[in-house]
């Protein structure tokens, strides 16, 4: 598997493009370009997105997925079970192992963000929460490798909010379950965010409790008999 600099390296010289042109297309400095052709530096995760759509590749390509699935699964699984026992300390050795050799591996790094955010929460442990959300939100962008029906978008989003919660950021949860309250889905949610004392919003959470009650009747009178 050829590394990640020699592939923006590769693309860049297809397109024609000097480290100055990508640079300039990108908006960073020629330096962050030589870095990564180098692999002294990884591109964040926005940056890798905004490469592959300049490329016009996918962000697959660009990461050259092609790993040994048999050995990955595995090491997901011995991480799934981990966090089953709640044996984080050596969940997490394991996990760290695992994100450096295969650090852009959905399954990996979606099974590793539930067990920093497992730990995180019965823990109390803030560094923990924060590695999970960082992991959350790359699994993201590796969200097109994933093979189980159970895991989406919406899920993950679900799980990062769940994080902003538990760190005490009931604010920006409650901005990120506006956003996708489109169908009132979160809407008993945002009502019982907004009604707590730390936040005191009781007005607006009747509105949103109304919605979410609404919502729950409206479930059961048409479910089928």
């Amino acid at each position: 598997m050829t590394a990640l600099g020699e592939r923006i390296r590769m693309h860049r010289r297809r397109l024609g493009y000097t480290q100055e042109q990508l640079a300039e297309a990108l908006g960073v400095t020629v330096g962050a370009v030589s870095k990564w052709e180098t692999d002294s530096t990884t591109p964040e995760l926005e940056m890798i997105l905004e490469l592959a759509d300049l490329f016009q590749i996918s962000v697959d390509a660009l990461l050259d997925y092609r790993m040994q699935e048999a050995g990955i699964t595995q090491t997901a699984e011995r991480i799934h079970e981990f966090r089953k026992k709640k044996e984080y300390e050596e969940g997490c050795r394991e996990a760290q192992k695992a994100l450096l050799r295969y650090p852009n591996c959905f399954e990996i790094v979606y099974h590793s963000a539930l067990l920093y955010e497992m730990k995180g929460i019965e823990h109390r442990d803030k560094k923990a929460l924060q590695q999970a959300e960082k992991l959350l939100k790359r699994s993201l962008v590796l969200l097109n490798q994933n093979r189980d029906p159970r895991i989406n978008e919406m899920s993950i989003q679900d799980a990062l909010t769940d994080i902003s919660i538990s760190l005490g950021e009931t604010e920006k949860a409650l901005e990120e379950l506006k956003k996708r309250n489109v169908d009132m889905r979160y809407s008993a949610e945002i009502g019982y965010l907004l009604s707590s004392p730390t936040v005191g919003r009781y007005r607006e959470a009747l509105v949103y409790l109304s919605e979410g009650m609404a919502v729950h009747l409206t479930a059961i009178l048409c479910r089928p008999v």
